[in-house]
C-alpha cells in the first residue's frame, strides 16, 4: 500500500515547476493538472512495484478537529498564507476539480473526509492495515504488507513503531528511518510543534501567537527532568505542574489520538471508496491524451 500526503505534494510539485514568483492569479486547471499529476504518476509508478497496491491520496479537509480542541492551531501558519500575495482560495478550487478528474479517472483510492487533515487518514488506514496484517500473521498466514507514506512531514516518523510502516521524503528525495520512534514521539510532544503552533509544555497555550508572550524556554537539565517524570509516570498524578499541558500537546500531536468518530468516519470513507474503485474504469490514457499531456504516459507503466 502506498499513501500519499497529496495535498503536500500537490503545493511542492507547483511550486518547483512554476517557480517562487509565480502569477497564482494566471493560474489554470491545466497547470494544476500537470503539476498534480507528475507527482502522483511518478510515485505511483516508481514505488508500486515494491509495496503493491492500492495508493491512496490522502487530502486534507478544513475546519479541522484539532483547531476545535485548540483555537491556536496553525494559527501563524494562516496568518503567513494571508499576508504572502497568493490567492490560494483559488489554488484550492483548482486542486478539487484536479482531485474529482483523478478520482473518475485513474486507478487510486481518494479520500478526503470532513474536519480531517491528511496525516489522520494516513496514520488510521496505516494503523487498520497494521491491525489487519498482525491478525493475519497471528492466524498462521502470510504477512509481508509493507506500507510506504509518502510524505515529507517529520511527524509520521512516530508511525513507524509499526514495523511494515516505511516513509519516503519527497524533499529529501530518500526514505525517512527513524531508530526510536516511541523516543520521537515523547520528545515531540515534549518540545511542541512550533509550525503548527503547539508550544512546549512548559509554555501557555497562546505563547506563539501572542505577541507580549515567549514560550518558557527548554533547558537541556530541564528536559531530561521532565522525562524522567514521563518515564516514572509521575506525569498521571495531579500535581505534575505540566500535566495538563503534556495532554494538551500529546492530544494534538499523537497520531495515535485520532478522536473515534473521527477513525470511524474515516475507515468508512476508506471501504466506501474501495468499494466505487471496484466498479471505476481506468481511464487514465485516455485523460493525459484529451488533455494533452502526452508526456506523462511515460509513467504508465
Amino acid at each position: 500500500m502506498i499513501l500519499l500526503d497529496t495535498n503536500q505534494i500537490m503545493i511542492s510539485n507547483l511550486f518547483a515547476i512554476k517557480g517562487k514568483g509565480f502569477d497564482s492569479e494566471e493560474l489554470t486547471v491545466k497547470d494544476i493538472r500537470h503539476s498534480v499529476l507528475k507527482g502522483v504518476l511518478y510515485y505511483y509508478n516508481r514505488f508500486k512495484g515494491e509495496y503493491g497496491e492500492p495508493m491512496v491520496l490522502c487530502y486534507d479537509s478544513g475546519n479541522y478537529w484539532r483547531t476545535d480542541q485548540f483555537p491556536h492551531y496553525k494559527a501563524s501558519r494562516k496568518k503567513k498564507t494571508k499576508n504572502d500575495n497568493i490567492n490560494w482560495n483559488k489554488i484550492y478550487q483548482l486542486f478539487s476539480v484536479v482531485r474529482e478528474e483523478i478520482s473518475e479517472n485513474f486507478p487510486f483510492l481518494s479520500l478526503q473526509v470532513e474536519s480531517t487533515e491528511a496525516d489522520d487518514i494516513i496514520a488510521v488506514i496505516a494503523q487498520e492495515r497494521h491491525r489487519e496484517s498482525a491478525v493475519l500473521s497471528t492466524g498462521g498466514g502470510h504477512n509481508d504488507d509493507k506500507i510506504l507514506i509518502v510524505s515529507s512531514d517529520k511527524d509520521f516518523q512516530q508511525l513507524q513503531s509499526m514495523k511494515n510502516v516505511h516513509q519516503y521524503s519527497p524533499s529529501r528525495k530518500d526514505l525517512i528511518k527513524c531508530e526510536d520512534p516511541i523516543a520521537f514521539l515523547i520528545e515531540h510532544i515534549i518540545r511542541g510543534d512550533v509550525s503548527d503552533g503547539v508550544p512546549n509544555i512548559l509554555s501557555d497555550d497562546d505563547s506563539l501567537v501572542n505577541e507580549d508572550k515567549k514560550q518558557t524556554i527548554m533547558s537541556s537539565k530541564r528536559y531530561d527532568s521532565i522525562l524522567e517524570e514521563i518515564k516514572s509516570r509521575r506525569i498521571s498524578k495531579e500535581d505534575s505542574e505540566f500535566r495538563r499541558n503534556w495532554f494538551r500537546n500529546k492530544n494534538l500531536i499523537d497520531l495515535g489520538c485520532v478522536p473515534k468518530d473521527k477513525v470511524k468516519m474515516i475507515n468508512d470513507a476508506y471501504c466506501k471508496e474501495v468499494a466505487r474503485h471496484a466498479m471505476n474504469k481506468n481511464n487514465q490514457m485516455d485523460y493525459l491524451i484529451s488533455n494533452r499531456l502526452g508526456d506523462l504516459t511515460e509513467f504508465l507503466v
